[in-house]
């Protein structure tokens, strides 16, 4: 036995080896021997097992190989060969194992018919060697095949149906080939563990032969075209972990206990025409990663749309419920910053439990796709309340919902700022990110901007600007460095857009934000009734809308740390919905100001002319 393996050994293969007349164990893999495998590599009568892959050995593969009576392994994978494959291999009558795979410089060329003649063969590895044609029905004759790879190649046709009667079969990889034709439904070989038929042509329905495979762990049918509906008995395979079969034609509804059976990891179905529900029971293994579930079928449950991707709604088998799909885009020009982004929304929402934070379920990322899914928030996000079509809606937000949303939406930047550790600055508050439910409770969403400081107060310092045009505060302009009171700020503007329905980028002229507007109309002593959205206007509420019209002042103040705390905002809200406005709810913001010392609040002029000196 000679092993010199992953070594650093250079040159070329030594005929000196001839003399070693009683070697049967020959290993010079993972090197860097180079030249051509001399033609009389047949002297080495002895040898049982070669294994020269992952060398820069070129030239042919000598057809003196099959001359070699002992050989039960043949590994020559990762190699520069050119020529073909040579038949002779096929009289190895010894052979268990042949690695020819990654050979990508090899001439186009069949599978020798003579391969079928190894009936000791336990392993065919020949994944991107450059094949072409049909893979021969005569495979059949293998009946020792546990694992057949041939992954990756040019192979046409139809799948053998010789091939799934296989009986000791464990591994079937023909991934990314041109294989058309049906999906054969003979299933012998019970004991597969891995199936992977995914990037060809093939046609029919999905063999519902499939449940039998009791051991089956991993099946990848997707980008083909098949049809027809996921059988019922995929979902009784009891050790299915990956289950892949978008970008098919498939329809009707899946299978309602998929998930009750099996422990799955990942489920893929998008791109296909099923309709219904998902499972009830699909989570429950409890490792379930991610489900990518977008259909044709599912656009009429759009309910938003981005830069960075899509949101739809998705029934579950539960009566009544959904739950909120977000599918990223896979753009090459974006993929750093979406992965930034989605990254830091599954870091921090992975981490957080708030009645007033919306919730993430579960995520899912590949090569293909990054999903995340969350609970689905029934009167979708405030912004369409306050400006979209749901504006003139009959049920539409009056004051006391309003307030109630202010206080919710407090409350959850309260828990990030001042309750969770590390402090969590969310950076793009605006109205389109706070979500509403069933009972207009709000949630803030949309953390994919979301830093999280090392301690409260403590700046952090942005190496881009974050944040929504007529949200972002002044400070951006001056100071790389920021805190919580970014949010403050972007959330008093969301104040001002629940007291005025006006937009955050224009107030009462073409070229004015809100906050501006806002300012202006209090400072020139107008009446605060007058800023009022129309609709709303109620004398039994006029002094609170009065009192958060001031307070969304005060949050938009210049200077960052003359702004009030989240904790101090949430104090004043929740006194204005108790009808106390003359609580003192702070050291520093008293409640009396807004109502009646206008001095505070003037201050800001003062504050704008001192901001570039501005330290935290």
């Amino acid at each position: 036995m000679l092993d010199l393996s992953d070594n650093s050994i250079a040159g070329e293969l030594p005929t000196t080896l001839y003399n070693c007349s009683n070697l049967r164990h020959l290993d010079l893999s993972q090197n860097y021997l180079a030249g051509t495998i001399p033609a009389d590599v047949d002297r080495l009568k002895t040898l049982t097992h070669l294994n020269l892959g992952g060398n820069s050995f070129s030239g042919e593969i000598p057809a003196a190989i099959g001359n070699l009576p002992e050989l039960q392994t043949l590994q020559l994978f990762t190699n520069p060969f050119n020529g073909t494959i040579p038949r002779e291999i096929g009289s190895l009558s010894n052979l268990e194992y042949l690695g020819l795979a990654y050979n990508v410089k090899l001439s186009p060329a069949k599978i020798p018919l003579e391969f079928a003649k190894l009936r000791k063969l336990r392993v065919m590895w020949m994944t991107k060697c450059n094949l072409i044609g049909e893979i021969p029905e005569s495979f059949g004759n293998l009946t020792n095949l546990e694992r057949l790879d041939l992954s990756v190649n040019n192979l046409t046709g139809r799948i053998p149906r010789s091939l799934f009667s296989l009986r000791k079969l464990k591994f079937l990889y023909l991934f990314l080939n041109g294989l058309s034709g049906v999906i054969p439904s003979t299933m012998q070989c019970l004991d597969l563990i891995d199936v992977d038929l995914a990037r060809n042509n093939l046609t029919g329905f999905i063999p519902r032969e499939f449940g039998k495979l009791k051991s089956l762990s991993t099946l990848h049918l997707y980008s083909n075209q098949l049809s027809g509906e996921i059988p019922i008995s995929i979902s009784l395979i009891p050790s299915l972990k990956y289950f892949r079969v978008y970008g098919n034609n498939l329809s009707g509804t899946l299978p309602p206990e998929l998930g009750l059976h099996s422990r799955l990891i990942a489920f893929e179905f998008s791109e296909n025409q099923i309709s219904g529900g998902l499972p009830e029971h699909l989570c429950d293994g409890g490792v379930l990663m991610g489900v990518v579930a977008f259909s044709n079928n599912l656009k009429n449950n759009l309910i938003g749309s981005g830069g960075f991707g899509k949101v739809y709604r998705v029934a579950s088998n539960r009566p009544g419920e959904y739950v909120a799909v977000k599918k990223i885009w896979n753009r090459r020009d974006v993929d750093d910053k979406l992965m930034k982004e989605f990254m830091a929304e599954v870091e921090i929402l992975g981490n957080i439990r708030h009645s007033n934070i919306v919730k993430l379920l579960c995520c899912y990322s590949s090569e293909n796709s990054k999903v995340l899914v969350y609970e689905y928030m029934e009167n979708q996000s405030l912004d369409k309340w306050l400006h979209g079509k749901l504006k003139t809606s009959p049920n539409g937000l009056s004051w006391p919902t309003r307030l109630n949303i202010a206080i919710g939406a407090a409350q959850g930047l309260c828990y990030m700022h001042h309750e969770f550790s590390p402090p969590i600055i969310h950076r793009d508050v605006k109205s389109s990110n706070i979500l509403l439910d069933s009972e207009f409770r709000a949630k803030i969403a949309d953390f994919g901007l979301a830093k999280m400081l090392t301690k409260p107060g403590e700046p952090h310092t942005m190496s881009t600007l974050a944040g929504s045009f007529g949200y972002i505060p002044p400070e951006y302009a001056y100071s790389t460095k920021i805190n919580e009171k970014v949010d403050v700020y972007s959330f008093g503007v969301v104040l001002l857009e629940l007291v005025t329905g006006k937009k955050p980028n224009k107030g009462g002229e073409p070229a004015c934000s809100l906050v501006d507007w806002a300012w202006d109309h209090f400072s020139e002593g107008k009446s605060l009734a007058d800023a009022f959205y129309e609709d709303i206007k109620d004398p039994r509420y006029e002094e609170e809308m009065a009192s958060v019209f001031k307070l969304g002042l005060l949050c938009t103040r210049t200077l960052p740390s003359t702004r009030p705390s989240t904790k101090d905002i949430l104090k004043v809200l929740r006194h204005c919905h108790s009808g106390s406005t003359r609580t003192r709810v702070g050291h520093e913001f008293d409640i009396n100001p807004l109502l009646s010392d206008t001095r505070y609040i003037y201050s800001y002029k003062e504050s704008n002319a001192a901001s570039n000196n501005s330290s935290w």
